[in-house]
């Protein structure tokens, strides 16, 4: 399903229009912008789908009940589903609800049934030419926790010197201090 949770404002404060083309590594870096956005979706991984859709291909009979011309009962894929039979199965598998999906290869039409607010097709014949007709079953997926990601940072090893060390006095170690706020440094 398409919709997965709530919306989450993403706002760069003191950025302008042009930020996000902004590249790191030069022209064929990524861009800070996509570098951002991943981290954000990174911290936002609770809005994961719950159900996964498959459309699996039940033969060549069309919907005739709701009837095609029935324009307020049938709901017609526009733009690439409409190009081609497995383009209208992954509409169908991408709409909230759709459990069939109809692809007429004569006249380039794709035809999704059981969303929210179209019925299901009640009545299955010949017609509309070449045909395609997917049947589609959402199944729950299980969504992983996020797991945190700690990194502990070490110093780097320093390399032996191989010319000896002047004797010196040594000067004392510097020490650090913290005081709690309203109580002043000794």
């Amino acid at each position: 399903s398409a919709a997965c949770g709530s919306v989450t404002l993403y706002r760069m404060n003191g950025q302008n229009h042009d930020y996000p083309s902004v590249r790191t590594g030069g022209y064929t870096g990524p861009s800070k912008f996509w570098l951002e956005i991943r981290k954000f979706f990174a911290s936002h991984s609770r809005c994961a789908p719950s159900t996964s859709t498959t459309c699996t291909n039940r033969g060549g009979l069309s919907c005739n009940a709701p009837s095609v011309s029935n324009y307020q009962t049938t709901f017609f894929a526009s733009g690439s589903a409409a190009k081609s039979a497995p383009a209208c199965a992954l509409e169908c598998e991408r709409s909230k609800g759709c459990i069939e999906a109809t692809y007429s290869d004569t006249y380039k039409f794709c035809r999704l049934f059981g969303l929210p607010f179209v019925p299901q097709c009640s009545s299955w014949g010949a017609g509309w030419g070449q045909t395609s007709t997917y049947g589609c079953t959402a199944a729950a997926i299980t969504t992983p926790l996020p797991t945190l990601v700690t990194t502990q940072l070490t110093a780097p090893v320093p390399t032996p010197v191989s010319t000896p060390m002047p004797t010196t006095t040594p000067t004392p170690t510097p020490t650090v201090a913290f005081c709690l706020p309203g109580q002043a440094l000794s």
